[in-house]
């Protein structure tokens, strides 16, 4: 994987990379091989892409399973950990998404400019 830009840490075994080219890989830390990339359902078994542009931010919700992703595209995405599956892609700002805050209390994604709400809590 070429060009890895951001990094989170998922469990005690596992990491995430975020790429210029938009690729978001899950990795095992005792070896290194790649578990999993993450794809938008358009991009599966193609080019792997999860986004259009540069991945600038990733962080991880464990309560939840979820993979935040945020991008030059200027899109935010969620993904399932569980099923390695978009769940959400938040639109609207008008520039790149360098930065991403979760806050746990109140369900809310907190972004550079924006405040986005999350789903209820699955049961």
């Amino acid at each position: 994987m070429n060009g890895v830009q951001v990094t989170a840490v998922c469990s005690d075994v596992e990491l995430v990379t975020g790429t210029r080219a938009g690729q978001l890989a899950r990795w095992r830390c005792d070896g290194g091989a790649v578990v999993h990339y993450l794809a938008r359902d358009d991009q599966a078994g193609a080019h792997w892409t999860a986004h259009d542009a540069a991945v600038c931010a990733v962080d991880v919700l464990r309560s939840r399973h979820w993979l935040l992703s945020a991008s030059a595209d200027c899109t935010l995405r969620v993904w399932d950990l569980a099923s390695n599956l978009l769940l959400q892609t938040l639109r609207g700002h008008d520039d790149q998404v360098s930065r991403i805050r979760i806050r746990l209390d109140h369900n809310h994604i907190n972004t550079k400019l924006k405040r986005w709400k999350t789903a209820s809590k699955r049961s």
